[in-house]
């Protein structure tokens, strides 16, 4: 195993402990500029060095040094330094640092003579010899010989390469032929190196024509070779070939001139623009790698380039992306010709152009629109293009001029503008047009141009421009291509129309005739959230008037909590729907004093021959009054009454003679209706139409069966003292209708059957009194919830077999539901000592009906 050896490394100065930094101060004056070299001469390429030191990394282990020697019969040395190791070792550790060597010094040992010198503490074997062979002859050395302590041991010897050519004078013209064979470009070169002594002395301000042949034929690196050499020579000019090589006629046709970070580019033309084009290959091609990041600036002199010549300046000026070039014609000022203005982006609808002024005035932009729109290829036709103009661009006549023009001739679909990349605009086809003559100014738009926002902005556009010929005038409107006025259209009309002061503006929507001015509301402000409107339909249809009506609400925005006061007019109910639609809180009629038109006083709802009519009085008794006379003729004009039992629902009601009220009930009655009813608000209507008159106690039917006669009383309902006597004195007129029978109560109102319990004390009385005199005694429970029958349950019994509890059902039911006029389902009510209400049985005989008094309702 090998001793560690430790590496010596040269010295390093230490850094100080703090540097002074130095401020660069900006130089007064201004940057030297660069003289252009004289006679066309271009500046001078520097060629990679043959010979080379290269080192091997720092670190490793092997060193391997590669340099020019002065040692008699070598051209390079090249050392390698091995330290202590096994013999066998050695060639896999010098491998990688002579392939490195290899590959960072190959032309050092390309048909040079080469010595390799081993040096340090190893034995160098046969295997680590051969490995040097292997590495570096493919290489192409023309010598190798290693040294490694047993003198020089030849490796390769070879032989520098040779090729054909041949040189012909013809007067002023030189042809020179190469045949190259299968040598390349570095090969030829250490070839034709005879060659190239022979041309310097004959190539001199001659026309050279090189033909090679061979695999470096068409190498790009033969022709800057022969550029090189042929240029070394004094040659006029030279040609690989038909390729130009260089032609210093030619080159002095372009001429620059190198600031601090602007290049100044002269061109003169001449007369054949051929000959243009090919100084600017010539010139321009090789020098456009070196203009990144640099404002150029190309004059022409002595005549104008014609348009092949700029675009080729262009096109090689900006191959690496300058930062700027200005373009200045035979007295004319610099224009900017890059970075180009337009910038073409696909997007989800069709082809945007990105319009970039780059400092450029207005009429460059505009001279640069028209310049690159005609330079591009095909790629707008059919397309939705819109251009987006900066935001601050004064785009005006002339500038839509340009833009229309320039476009039209790549056949798009249509054009539109956007102006800080906001609200879109359509140009093309012309979205509006405006004929004036005689008094009428017809006004066209085109509905395939755009949409209904960007319609409306060209309108506005357009009838700005056109004011002064819709003064005064009829304004008539079509809408052409399907398409129909949008809101946003129609409100654009109404003001450019109403700005420009058109006398009137008539809409043909699609055959649908519309009339924007003059307006059909005059809406005014008459207070904190308080409108009057006015309405006038200057000759509109029923259907223009609707259609007015919705637009010109919806464009005044009242507040949801305003009151507004209508005018009287034939379409004052039009208008209150409209505003109740929009959530108006109140609407009242004009006059003296006004009328409440909304919310109404009444709201209807019926129900079959039921009527009902809910009043929401507010206000005083006048305005009330007011509210009742208008409301009410149109609520019972709707159809016969004779049938209908009306309830007149109206909070707080008192006397049913006086104020609103009585003057309500007076024309409900003056209607006829079978019944009218009058409801305070408490859920118990009183009947008020006919009058009525109690009975207190009627018999409504008997059985007089000898077995079980029975007795049916119905008992008005009522209350307080004097009802309860009444009822008690009917009573005593009829105890020989009670005596020894079985009697069935139930108390009624307004023909309704009502189920009342014995704990309530005037019907505990009556009971009472009845129970004395009669062998049974029954009381109405309403409609069994199961069986769907009105029944009476037995709460006092003298009747052996009849207990107390026992339920019949109602001899009255003749269907198999209950009768209409009963009370609602209730849970009967159960004597208060029987547990179990029993079931109603069989119906009891048919009552015969009381001679005297009528039959029941049901």
């Amino acid at each position: 195993m090998s001793r560690p050896r430790h590496r010596k490394k040269p010295a390093r100065q230490n850094k100080p402990a703090e540097e002074e930094i130095v401020e660069l101060q900006p130089d007064d004056g201004e940057l030297p500029t660069l003289e252009p070299v004289e006679d066309g001469e271009p500046l001078a390429e520097l060629e990679a060095a043959d010979e080379l030191e290269v080192l091997d990394d720092e670190d490793a282990a092997v060193k391997v040094r590669c340099q020019p020697t002065q040692e008699h019969g070598f051209d390079t040395e090249v050392k390698v330094t091995v330290p202590e190791m096994d013999k066998q070792d050695v060639p896999d550790a010098i491998r990688t640092p002579l392939a490195n060597m290899l590959a960072r010094s190959a032309a050092a040992l390309r048909y040079k003579r080469v010595v390799v010198d081993f040096e340090g503490e190893a034995n160098i074997g046969t295997a680590a010899k051969t490995l040097v062979g292997d590495l570096l002859v493919p290489g192409k050395p023309l010598k190798l010989v290693v040294r490694r302590g047993y003198g020089d041991e030849l490796l390769h010897e070879g032989k520098l390469p040779t090729a054909d050519a041949s040189i012909r004078a013809d007067g002023d013209n030189l042809r020179v032929h190469i045949d190259g064979g299968e040598l390349d470009v570095d090969e030829l070169k250490v070839a034709l190196e005879p060659t190239f002594a022979k041309l310097m002395n004959e190539a001199r301000g001659k026309a050279v024509v090189v033909y090679c042949d061979g695999k470096a034929g068409g190498a790009p690196g033969i022709r800057d070779l022969l550029r090189s050499k042929l240029r070394d020579a004094g040659a006029d000019k030279a040609h690989l070939g038909d390729a130009m090589l260089f032609d210093r006629t030619l080159e002095n046709r372009v001429r620059f001139s190198a600031g601090a970070r602007v290049t100044t580019i002269q061109v003169t033309p001449a007369e054949d623009d051929a000959q243009t084009l090919a100084a600017l290959d010539l010139m321009l091609q090789p020098a456009s790698r070196g203009f990144g990041n640099q404002k150029l600036v190309v004059q022409f002199v002595g005549r104008a380039p014609r348009q092949a010549e700029l675009d080729r300046t262009l096109h090689l000026c900006t191959l690496a992306k300058p930062e700027r070039v200005e373009v200045a014609m035979p007295g004319a000022g610099n224009e900017v010709y890059w970075p180009r203005m337009l910038e073409l982006n696909r997007a989800e609808h069709g082809i945007e152009m990105r319009v970039k002024p780059n400092g450029r005035s207005t009429a460059a932009v505009l001279a640069a629109f028209a310049r690159e729109c005609a330079a591009l290829t095909p790629k707008l036709v059919s397309q939705r293009v819109t251009v987006m103009w900066p935001a601050d661009f004064a785009f005006d006549d002339a500038a839509e001029r340009c833009m229309v023009e320039a476009l039209e001739a790549h056949a798009p679909r249509n054009v539109g503008c956007t102006f800080g990349d906001d609200r879109r605009e359509p140009f093309w086809p012309t979205p509006v047009t405006v004929e004036a003559k005689d008094g009428t100014a017809l006004v066209r738009i085109d509905g395939e141009t755009g949409k209904p926002p960007e319609l409306a902005r060209a309108l506005e556009r357009r009838l700005r421009v056109a004011a002064e010929r819709l003064r005064g005038q009829r304004v008539q409107v079509e809408m052409q291509g399907g398409a129909t006025l949008s809101r946003t259209l129609l409100r654009t009309l109404r003001d450019e129309a109403t700005r420009a002061g058109a006398s009137r503006l008539e809409v043909n929507d699609n055959g649908t005739l519309d009339l924007l001015v003059p307006a059909l509301l005059d809406i005014s402000d008459t207070g904190k959230d308080a409108v009057t409107i006015k309405i006038d339909a200057c000759g509109r249809t029923d259907a223009a008037v609707d259609a007015a009506l919705q637009r010109e609400l919806e464009a005044a925005e009242l507040p949801a909590k305003s009151t507004v006061t209508v005018a009287a007019s034939a379409f004052t109910e039009k208008l209150t729907a409209a505003l109740v639609a929009r959530g108006t809180a109140k609407v009242l009629l004009d006059g003296a004093p006004p009328v409440q038109i909304h919310p109404p006083l009444f709201t209807a709802g019926r129900n079959g021959a039921q009527l009902t009519l809910r009043a929401t009085p507010a206000g005083g008794d006048d305005a009330v009054a007011a509210q009742v006379e208008r409301e009410l003729p149109a609520l019972l004009a709707r159809g016969d009454l004779g049938a209908t039992t009306i309830t007149l629902l109206w909070p707080g009601a008192k006397s049913a003679e006086q104020g609103p009220l009585g003057d309500a009930v007076a024309k409900l009655v003056a209607a006829a209706p079978q019944k009218l009813l009058l409801d305070d608000g408490k859920g118990k209507p009183r009947q008020v139409f006919p009058e009525v008159v109690l009975d207190y106690v009627t018999v409504l039917g008997r059985r007089t069966d000898e077995a079980a006669p029975v007795v049916m009383l119905g008992i008005d309902a009522g209350s307080g003292e004097a009802h309860l006597a009444k009822v008690m004195g009917k009573l005593e007129t009829l105890v020989g209708e009670l005596y020894a029978k079985r009697v069935m109560l139930v108390v009624r109102h307004e023909g309704r059957d009502l189920v009342v319990p014995l704990t309530e004390p005037m019907f505990g009385q009556i009971c009472k009194f009845v129970a004395a005199h009669a062998a049974a005694t029954m009381t109405f429970g309403g409609i069994d919830p199961t069986l769907r029958r009105p029944f009476f349950v037995t709460v006092h019994s003298k009747v052996e077999g009849l207990k107390r509890g026992a339920r019949f059902t109602d001899p009255r039911f003749k269907r198999p539901a209950a009768p209409a006029n009963l009370a609602a389902p209730t849970k009967p009510v159960a004597p208060a000592d029987s547990d179990d209400p029993g079931d109603p049985g069989e119906p009891m005989l048919e009552l015969e009906p009381d001679t005297d008094t009528p039959p029941p309702a049901s």
